[in-house]
């Protein structure tokens, strides 16, 4: 047999593989016609497929010839041609492959005496004949790894001996393939709207758009929007440096007023390094955590800003100590929180003594160990989670900056492990006219962008949406915002195309519906808080005992549920289990009792819960989980704390995991549907 009449041996394989780049040549060019790809990228992906189809016909004739069965035509698979060769615009292809037919046909002489007294079954002979079934030796060619990782099997159990000869010519088949790269090409001159298109790319052709195209155009015009809004957002603080950087360059600037403006230049420029710097967090993730919806669910404040001498924060005793030492009679925390439990490096001595002479430790939030361990406390009381306090200060100042980021990460991580939930609480307390603009919302974008908080599996959701609360709207205690950028704030929060769709919550004073006591008295608070998703009141030191928690909940709460129902928002209580902050207050110069609040062993924090429930709650924020300065917290603290000059309260010889128990009876009450008792859980009574 010559060379150009030689019999291709192909595996089913490899006909299979050729067969799915013809359909994939015949798709591109229906895609062409309708105009709903790139011709370029179009021309290029047909030539790489049909490339792939020569190699294929290339290595098929270097091997050894066999002898062969007739083929029957009826049993060929039959190849479609182009959709688009019956248009009057693609003549020319349906030409080009007519030709190409003919051309391998002549040069043929294993044409049957079937096919070639009909002109039809000679084209779909000449068309399929690259697809005749053969055996095939177990042979892996380069192309064919682009297929499917299964191995190739072969038909028969014959050994083939690999011809050692030089390749021979390509035959007419590969020829035909070939040609298919040429009428790819030329189809595109056959159409001239292509042409035009691609002299125009950015001109319409047709009156008449394809609805695919259209879709496109659309989606691309939604992607340029939400880019132009996306871009609009202008950081304050790179606007500011500036406008400092304009200032130092003018001359006659005095010594002093340079040196204060260069002090300021640095510490923006500090503060907007330490956003660029901010990273996801990239350790375990839980899939499994229950974090959808604040119904049913007990959540706590977190404030996790206690750090320790040689805790690596670089700051010795924030919010333990007064003035620039902690010692006995200086000192801001009421409860001493029980480190019995905690390892050697999570444990921090103090000059305090216990009554037998021996050193008090304390703890750092600073130290990641610890801020783990709480979390493994709230798994095995079944609280849900926290609201981590993000503190409006702490985003003025690049060291404190620095360290809440820490922290978050900490409680990231732990949430994770522990299968626990947790959202961001912004507190607005010590901000100033401009400081939301400024500190606030650039901080939330970072948090989106570089964090990826509400992507994190631990992060609270409200009805679909990423929980975010913002402390401190409408108190009457001479704020410096104003009401007006506290509006802005939510509606960013809200309705930002790229920032926004979060579920708001904002804390509020408790008299905030009568705007009297504690609130802001103000035309248009409450329009303000309307905006918000959830009201959350804040209630610790509104009442000392249970009998006026009682009343708080009838007179003040079932209001406040019935007024935000009216208006389709959701109302989250506050319960606390107690108040002191004596120490606190000698720090400031001024008295206060020592426990001021009594905590009655958990009776005082259980009626809270089981009236707010009867006034209407469906969820409920306890104050706090680790707050020993006004001794708020509810986590293990000691019944053994200190002594010397400062005072302590403790948990009443109750032991020291009381109020986490509590925390989890009052879970299991709230989710209860039948009323809940007056009197604390025997289980729970001493």
């Amino acid at each position: 047999m010559s060379t150009n009449q030689q019999q291709m041996n192909l595996t089913r394989e490899e006909k299979d593989f050729i067969q799915e780049r013809i359909d994939k040549v015949n798709e591109f060019e229906a895609l062409i016609q309708e105009g709903s790809v790139n011709q370029n990228s179009a021309i290029q992906k047909i030539d790489q497929l049909l490339d792939e189809v020569a190699q294929i016909t290339d290595q098929a004739l270097e091997r050894p010839a066999e002898v062969q069965k007739e083929l029957d035509i009826t049993e060929l698979p039959r190849v479609t041609a182009s959709q688009a060769s019956s248009n009057d615009q693609h003549q020319l292809v349906k030409l080009t492959k007519q030709k190409a037919i003919e051309k391998s046909l002549q040069s043929s002489t294993e044409t049957p005496a079937a096919v070639s007294n009909n002109d039809e079954l000679k084209q779909n002979y000449a068309w399929e004949k690259i697809f005749k079934e053969e055996d095939s030796p177990k042979q892996q060619y380069s192309p064919m790894q682009r297929a499917p990782k299964k191995k190739l099997k072969t038909s028969s159990k014959r050994k083939v001996t690999r011809n050692k000869r030089k390749p021979k010519k390509k035959s007419p088949f590969l020829k035909l393939c070939f040609a298919l790269i040429i009428l790819a090409c030329m189809s595109f001159f056959a159409y001239p709207g292509l042409l035009t298109n691609l002299q125009k790319p950015n001109k319409k052709t047709n009156s008449e758009q394809a609805p695919n195209q259209a879709g496109a155009n659309r989606a691309a015009a939604n992607k340029a929007t939400a880019r132009k809004k996306t871009s609009s957002f202008s950081d304050p603080m790179i606007i500011e440096l500036k406008q400092l950087e304009d200032r130092l360059a003018e001359s006659g600037l005095k010594k002093s007023e340079k040196n204060k403006l260069n002090k300021l230049k640095s510490e923006l420029e500090e503060l907007l390094a330490i956003r660029k710097s901010m990273s996801p967090y990239r350790g375990f993730k839980n899939s499994k955590i229950d974090n959808q919806g604040l119904h049913g669910k007990i959540m706590c404040g977190y404030q996790g800003w206690f750090t320790a001498k040689g805790d690596g924060s670089g700051s010795d005793w924030t919010h333990y100590k007064a003035g620039k030492e902690l010692k006995p009679g200086s000192i801001t925390i009421d409860l001493w929180p029980d480190m019995s439990e905690m390892d050697k490096d999570e444990k921090y001595p103090t000059p305090f003594k216990h009554a037998d002479g021996s050193t008090a430790y304390l703890f750092s939030s600073y130290n990641g160990k610890t801020v783990d361990r709480h979390f493994g406390w709230m798994k095995d009381y079944k609280i849900n989670g926290v609201f981590l306090q993000r503190f409006g200060v702490n985003l003025k100042r690049p060291d404190l900056y620095k360290r809440r980021n820490v922290i978050t990460h900490h409680v990231q991580s732990a949430a994770n492990k522990h299968g626990r939930t947790w959202a961001m609480m912004y507190d607005l307390t010590g901000f100033k006219a401009g400081d939301i603009k400024k500190h606030l919302i650039p901080d939330w974008v970072a948090l989106k962008d570089k964090v990826k908080i509400t992507e994190d599996p631990s992060y609270l959701h409200h009805k679909g949406k990423p929980v975010i609360s913002v402390w401190g709207i409408g108190f009457d205690d001479d704020r410096k915002y104003s009401l007006k950028e506290t509006e802005e704030l939510i509606d960013f929060l809200k309705n930002d195309p790229v920032y926004g769709g979060n579920t708001v919550i904002v804390g509020t004073p408790s008299f905030w519906r009568e705007e009297t006591r504690d609130a802001l008295k103000n035309s248009r608070l409450h329009e303000v808080l309307a905006k918000a998703d959830i009201i959350s009141p804040w209630t610790p030191g509104r009442y000392r005992s249970p009998k006026q928690a009682t009343e708080h909940a009838q007179q003040v709460i079932k209001p406040d549920v019935k007024w935000c129902a009216e208006r389709n928002l959701e109302h989250y209580p506050v319960i606390f289990p107690g108040f002191s902050w004596q120490n606190l207050m000698r720090t400031k110069g001024q008295d206060a009792k020592l426990n001021h609040i009594p905590r009655l062993k958990g009776q005082f924090m259980w009626t809270q819960a089981s009236e707010y429930k009867k006034a209407g709650a469906k969820m409920l924020y306890v104050a706090m989980f680790d707050e020993v300065d006004e001794a708020t917290a509810i986590m293990k603290c000691t019944n053994n704390p200190p002594v010397g000059k400062s005072n302590f309260i403790d948990y009443e010889g109750l032991p020291s995991d009381h109020y986490l128990k509590l925390c989890g009876e009052i879970r299991k009450m709230l989710n209860s549907k039948s009323t809940p008792p007056l009197k604390i859980p025997s289980l729970l009574r001493p």
